[in-house]
């Protein structure tokens, strides 16, 4: 049995949710994440494809700084990426965490997951942006349920502030 570290993992299903012929990803999109400890986390940096990243395309970061956003009554972008940035666990590190690094965050410390693996299917994308979609405000899930009762409702819908813009 080979024993692979937790880069290694997320590395593997990260390409394997980025191969075109899965029809996954739509360019390269959607993010996973790894919990190595009670501290700290891997998650897919801003801007990496799926299906080529490498070892340098993930960044560490540290949930204590991220988690504590959730209790921020506002921040602005440029506070918000400056707060991903200060949660790397090394400073030095090239990238910057993925946008959604609150979401990830919260799912992995909150609900008490290993990984974390979203991405934006192709078939589910022409579904749900087609002009004959008609959805919810808020749709039911599992996940919305643990997360809600883990964290509580407040930061479940904070957790829906990404990159500036409000969804309903």
């Amino acid at each position: 049995m080979t024993t692979t570290t937790p880069l290694e993992q997320i590395l593997n299903l990260t390409r394997t949710l980025g191969q075109p012929q899965n029809e996954y990803v739509i360019v390269g999109e959607g993010n996973t994440s790894y919990r190595i400890d009670a501290d700290t986390f891997l998650i897919k940096a801003s801007g990496q494809g799926m299906s080529s990243i490498d070892a340098s395309g993930f960044v560490a970061v540290r949930f204590e700084p991220i988690l504590a956003l959730f209790e921020q009554q506002t921040a602005d972008r440029a506070a918000l990426q400056q707060a991903m940035i200060d949660a790397k666990v090394d400073a030095s590190t090239p990238g910057r965490p993925s946008v959604e690094v609150t979401f990830h965050a919260m799912l992995l410390h909150g609900c008490n997951v290993k990984v974390i693996a979203h991405t934006h299917p192709v078939a589910v994308n022409s579904l749900l942006c087609s002009t004959r979609a008609n959805l919810p405000t808020i749709a039911y899930s599992p996940m919305k349920q643990c997360c809600a009762a883990a964290l509580g409702v407040r930061a479940l819908r904070r957790s829906r502030l990404t990159a500036g813009r409000r969804y309903p």
